[in-house]
C-alpha cells in the first residue's frame, strides 16, 4: 500500500494498524506516522489509546511523545492525569509529568499530591516535590 498520510483510505489503514495486538514493531512504526497527521480529534485519540492501554511501553513512549504538540488539551491532560497515576514505566511517568507542566496550569495539582502518596520511585518523588513548590503547593493532599 501506498500513499501519503493524509489520504484517509491510509490514515484508516494507519489508526488500524496502531491498535494491531500482534505486532507492537508495527504500532510503533505507526504511532510515528500518524505523529506526522495533522491535529485531528481521530488521530489524538488513537494516540491517547495507545498511550493508555498498550502493553508495550516503547509504544506507549511514542504515543506520549505525538501527544506533546497537544498537552494543553483537555482530553489529553486527562490521559496524561491517568498515565502518571498508573503506567508502570517510571520513564513514562516523568515524561507526562513533564507535559503535565510544562505550562504551570494548577490543575494538576491535585494529581501530582497523589502521585507523592504512593511513588516509590526516588527521581520521580524529587522532581514532584520541586514542581509542587514551583507551582506553590502543598506537598501532601488533603
Amino acid at each position: 500500500v501506498t500513499g501519503k498520510v493524509d489520504d484517509d483510505r491510509i490514515r484508516q489503514l494507519l489508526l488500524t494498524a496502531a491498535q494491531d495486538p500482534a505486532d507492537p514493531g508495527l504500532r510503533v512504526e505507526t504511532i510515528d506516522l500518524l505523529q506526522q497527521e495533522p491535529a485531528t480529534a481521530e488521530v489524538r485519540a488513537a494516540l491517547i489509546a495507545a498511550l493508555q492501554g498498550d502493553e508495550n511501553s516503547g509504544v506507549r513512549m511514542k504515543a506520549l511523545q505525538g501527544l506533546k504538540r497537544y498537552a494543553t488539551h483537555p482530553e489529553v491532560r486527562s490521559a496524561l492525569t491517568t498515565v502518571l497515576l498508573n503506567d508502570d514505566n517510571p520513564g513514562i511517568r516523568t515524561q507526562a509529568i513533564d507535559l503535565l507542566v510544562q505550562h504551570k496550569q494548577r490543575d494538576v495539582v491535585g494529581a501530582l499530591q497523589q502521585l507523592m502518596e504512593r511513588e516509590d520511585n526516588d527521581y520521580i518523588r524529587q522532581r514532584t516535590q520541586r514542581l509542587l513548590r514551583d507551582l506553590n503547593a502543598s506537598v501532601d493532599s488533603f
